[in-house]
């Protein structure tokens, strides 16, 4: 598990399949799932999460993470 500023990454019983949560721990709570395509990492953002601007893909794991994190953390400042 790996804390943000605002969001919390978790991996998953699948290598190449992360979840994203913000505020706790629980299926309610997922915002994103960060799947690894071999070639970079693609999101998919839940529906409630707004206002969020993705790339079509990412390099790695922690840049699309800590992408995520900045956004969601500016938002609730």
């Amino acid at each position: 598990m790996i804390l943000g500023d605002a969001l919390i990454l978790t991996s998953t019983p699948c290598d190449k399949r992360h979840f994203v949560y913000d505020e706790r721990v629980s299926d309610e709570n997922i915002i994103a799932v960060l799947h690894d395509e071999g070639n970079g990492i693609v999101v998919d953002i839940a529906p409630r999460a707004k206002d969020i601007d993705l790339q079509q893909s990412y390099q790695s794991l922690f840049e699309a993470f800590y992408h995520l994190d900045e956004q969601v953390a500016a938002l609730a400042a």
